[in-house]
């Protein structure tokens, strides 16, 4: 060891015989002394039982150990993300989830983070309970851990009450007895599904055998409290709709569709509203089971969350969608003459995840547009042309063209309020139309239809 340093003392062991069989179980006990300033010496007593014979025989090994002034310990989840922030006594963890201290011998590290309990806590962590309550799906162990928000020792009704005043604002923390975040000693077995030992601490001087602890965040059972581009699960499913210009007072009908058969048992999603671009007036489904807009809906600042689970013990397959079936609906007035996927669109930082039925995680979700305007060019790659100015008041130029072409002007209703040519100069006089907000059609020969927005004020 003393030649190898990078090898750790638990991987220092013999190994019994092949022919031995089940025979013989080994253990060991240690005894550290101090060398010298720079090296400890590992008296490490191996035990051999003889199930059969009760015969135990003794060896000793010695491993000699270099060491250092400096100490470290580091706490991450079960899925390997580092946690900031966990007081460990004698320092805090950084970014990298690890804390380094000068070394005193015979400390006890207790790690201990506070915070909100409500961060990585979703309605998709209670469906997940709830699945296990009813037999359904089976948690890992450390999912178990973080399940118990009631504190009983295991998973029962009580975590789902517990679990579901939290995500729906009944209270705001857990029992006083169960903590924010658990953390205990990396160095355990996993036997018959069950963390053995469960030790909550480790002392300095048993730091050479494991420096590690795994954080638990209470009440996250699907791991979203750290989310990272490596560990969330990755996007599975999207959700459709299909953009559309928008006229300034007028009501609309948005709706949100499957992009698969499938059998749906929670969503949690979280739209922008941009720039008060939308005023939403009602959020509907003909599909849930239950689904109101009191109830599974919140409108506030700019933010529209839905947040809806069906009864698992009434329906556990879940509800069935079709592919391109509508499964929510948003009726709302434009505040403004634009496109609605300037207007409103999903929020890419928070948690939004459907839960199929099934033994799997609920999946990330993204939105996707059909037939989506952007810089002008519609369902297609982003078009080569430019118009300028937008806004205009009287003309506007159409930059890049080739060749002549001619152009058609949609309102937003799609029907043509007039149409033309444009030579390769790409002046185009539209001082003859009403202010508002128009689709222009740009035609060249053997090139795509190029489509931009134009907004004519005075």
């Amino acid at each position: 060891m003393k030649s190898n340093p990078d090898v750790h003392p638990n991987d220092v062991e013999p190994v019994l015989a092949s022919s031995c069989g089940t025979t013989y179980t080994k253990s060991f006990n240690d005894a550290i002394s101090q060398l010298n300033a720079t090296t400890l010496l590992i008296t490490r007593t191996w035990s051999a039982f003889n199930t059969q014979t009760n015969i135990k025989t003794t060896f000793v090994q010695k491993i000699t150990l270099l060491t250092t002034s400096q100490a470290s310990v580091c706490s991450f989840t079960y899925y390997d993300a580092p946690i900031e922030g966990v007081n460990m006594g004698l320092g805090n963890t950084d970014a990298s989830g690890c804390a380094s201290f000068g070394f005193i011998p015979d400390y006890t590290i207790t790690p201990f983070k506070d915070g909100n309990a409500r961060d990585g806590v979703d309605i998709m962590d209670l469906v997940a309970v709830y699945e296990s309550v009813l037999g359904l799906r089976q948690l890992n162990p450390y999912q178990q851990l973080a399940a118990d928000v009631s504190g009983t020792g295991g998973i029962t009704t009580l975590d789902l009450v517990t679990l579901k005043n939290l995500v729906d604002g009944v209270t705001d923390n857990w029992p006083a007895t169960v903590p924010v975040w658990r953390f205990l000693d990396k160095n355990h077995q996993i036997i018959n599904g069950n963390i053995s030992p469960i030790n909550t601490f480790i002392n300095t001087n048993n730091l050479i055998y494991g420096n590690e602890f795994i954080g638990i965040k209470m009440g996250d059972i699907n791991g979203s409290y750290n989310p990272d581009d490596n560990n969330k699960p990755p996007t599975f499913t999207v959700i459709k709709a299909t953009d559309t210009a928008v006229n300034k007072g007028e009501t609309y009908e948005l709706q949100l569709k499957s992009d698969r058969n499938q059998n749906l048992l929670a969503v949690n999603l979280e739209f922008n509203i941009k720039d008060a671009g939308i005023s939403v007036i009602d959020v509907t489904s003909n599909k849930l089971p239950g689904f109101n807009k009191n109830e599974h809906v919140s409108i506030k600042d700019g933010i529209v969350k839905i947040s809806w689970f069906i009864n698992l013990s009434d329906i556990p397959q879940g509800v069935s969608l079709r592919n391109n079936e509508n499964f929510i609906s948003f009726t709302f007035v434009s505040n403004k003459n634009s496109v609605l996927s300037d207007l409103f669109d999903l929020n890419e930082d928070a948690s939004n995840q459907i839960k199929q039925s099934g033994d799997i995680d609920a999946a990330n979700v993204d939105l996707y547009w059909e037939s989506k305007i952007i810089n002008g060019g519609s369902d297609g790659d982003i078009s080569r042309l430019m118009v300028a100015p937008n806004p205009f008041t009287e003309s506007v130029y159409v930059l890049g063209l080739d060749q002549d072409a001619t152009y058609e002007i949609h309102n937003v209703s799609g029907q043509l309020i007039t149409k033309g040519s444009i030579s390769q100069s790409g002046v185009l006089d539209l001082a003859g139309l009403e202010n508002g907000f128009y689709l222009l059609h740009v035609h060249e020969n053997g090139k795509k239809t190029s489509i931009h927005k134009l907004i004519k004020v005075e």
